[in-house]
């Protein structure tokens, strides 16, 4: 069976119901922020707030779903987590951010992941992503929203961002000077003041 972002965000309100969490902020980066989309349009009366960071509508129109659709083949080639997280770093974080130790201090981190991501997993991943599309039903959103981007987002553009924020009714829209496609992890205070 193929997994879905809506399958996703019931995925997350199924956790809240657990925990007995009525009403929540949610806060999603890249396909996080689709998720949170989602959940938004889908459980609206659940959503105090939202902010979908460095996210999109429908991820076929970026430049890096080619990538992502190579990625899926690298497993099947027996390519190492080292070189397939080295292949992944000028398309998540600046060229700024990208010194040697930051480099190094990414790829332990990802190295010593006690849980890697498997084909499998990825390839759920892959088509979810592939098939999520929100560009008919995100006017619909009424969830106060805040939209981030990065001017060095080499996947989601701050132009695609803007679109998206200018469909959902009083939203705002925030541009990182900097970054790349994971703003929280380059700019943690930065990101986490303007949230």
């Amino acid at each position: 069976r193929d997994y879905t972002i809506k399958d996703f965000s019931s995925t997350v309100m199924t956790l809240c119901d657990h925990l007995d969490i009525e009403k929540a902020y949610f806060l999603g980066n890249s396909m996080g922020g689709a998720i949170v989309q989602q959940i938004a349009y889908s459980y609206p009366g659940r959503v105090k707030k939202a902010v979908i960071s460095n996210s999109f509508m429908n991820a076929n129109e970026l430049a890096f779903s080619l990538f992502a659709k190579a990625r899926e083949s690298w497993f099947d080639l027996g390519l190492s987590q080292e070189v397939v997280t080295h292949a992944m770093l000028s398309w998540c974080f600046s060229g700024v951010f990208l010194s040697k130790e930051n480099i190094q201090l990414i790829s332990d981190l990802n190295l010593n992941n006690p849980y890697p991501q498997t084909k499998e997993g990825y390839c759920f991943q892959f088509k979810a992503l592939v098939n999520f599309d929100s560009s008919s039903w995100i006017r619909k959103i009424k969830t106060l929203c805040l939209f981030i981007a990065s001017d060095e987002d080499a996947i989601s553009f701050p132009s695609q961002i803007l679109k998206m924020s200018k469909h959902v009714k009083g939203s705002q829209y925030l541009l990182f000077e900097g970054p790349g496609h994971l703003p929280h992890i380059e700019k943690p205070k930065l990101y986490s003041d303007k949230v």
